[in-house]
């Protein structure tokens, strides 16, 4: 799987979002936030084909947490980007 090319992110009123790079502004109605660990995932993996461990790996790796914690949080954080539409498989 991976990020959609068409997503961006976005600094806006001090928050990291998700923007449509062929729109020229952006819904506030549909805004999603990324806090700072889905925004360090979001720029390791974009452009790039990723599995749920590799994420799982990464935050390991970066924060050395828990195994389960690791994966627990990768398939949150792939189920989010996925009910927003974002992720192509």
């Amino acid at each position: 799987m991976r990020i959609k090319d068409n997503y961006t992110l976005r600094e806006l009123a001090g928050e990291t979002v998700v923007k449509d790079k062929v729109k020229s502004s952006v819904d506030m109605t549909k805004l999603i936030t990324l806090n700072p660990t889905a925004k360090l995932i979001w720029e390791e993996f974009s452009g790039k084909e990723f599995t749920v461990s590799d994420i799982a790996d990464f935050l390991l790796k970066q924060y050395g947490i828990d195994t389960s914690l690791a994966e627990t949080d990768a398939r949150k954080w792939v189920a989010a980007l996925k009910d927003n539409g974002l992720i192509a498989e």
